[in-house]
């Protein structure tokens, strides 16, 4: 069974996203502080992650960075969740390369299972090669 890590300081949002990705018959844990994004990741391997931009502490944009370092958690499709509509619109393409995709909130629930199903995807298919 695929997992997916949910990472956001909204406990509203988090469980709202648990339960529509349990209905899609995937594994879910989940971290509500920002300072343990990384120790989540290396524990529990998850095949996606699903990261807030905008937590306390340090940002989504720096989890990324320590996820990165690690050849445990480099390979891992991370899809960024924002408020913050317009953050992608003037990206450099070369940080558009760092993460997998982006959904702003609120979203559409057939928009997170489809980003969701997606980055499955490319992690599966990227799995063989790396083992």
């Amino acid at each position: 069974m695929s997992k997916v890590l949910i990472v956001d300081d909204d406990a509203v949002i988090v469980e709202m996203m648990t339960q529509i990705l349990q209905e899609e018959g995937l594994a879910v844990v989940t971290a509500l502080e920002p300072l343990r994004v990384y120790d989540a990741a290396k524990r529990e391997r998850p095949d996606v992650i699903l990261l807030d931009i905008m937590m306390p502490y340090l940002d989504g944009w720096d989890e990324l960075q320590l996820l990165h370092v690690d050849p445990d958690t480099s390979h891992i499709p991370v899809v960024f969740v924002t408020a913050k509509h317009g953050e992608f619109d003037s990206l450099p393409s070369e940080r558009r390369g760092e993460f997998f995709d982006y959904l702003y909130k609120p979203f559409e629930i057939d928009d997170l299972v489809a980003k969701v199903r997606a980055a499955l995807e490319s992690h599966t298919a990227r799995q063989p090669a790396e083992r």
